[in-house]
């Protein structure tokens, strides 16, 4: 069966003070499985950093969101394939 998507859980809890906290950990560790379905011989690995608001921290989610466009562009479907940057 051919797949077209991929699904995963949001993983979240409320701490003490009413916040909602969120288990990117293991999203992104559901995500990599999910991927790793596609091919058995394929490695898949995300990463999650913690940004903070300082000035190099905004340079650096600029580039982050800079990259994440140019994935977006090569992730396209193109003859049911999706090519990952």
């Amino acid at each position: 069966m051919k797949k077209d998507k991929i699904e995963i859980n949001v993983y979240s809890f409320v701490d003490a003070n009413g916040n909602t906290i969120y288990d990117f950990e293991s999203m992104a560790e559901e995500f990599e499985n999910k991927l790793a379905e596609f091919d058995e011989n394929v490695l898949v690995m995300c990463s999650i950093e913690d940004i903070a608001d300082d000035e190099d921290d905004t340079r650096l989610r600029l580039e982050m969101e800079e990259l994440k466009a140019k994935q977006y562009i090569s992730n396209q479907k193109e003859d049911g394939t999706i090519a990952l940057a």
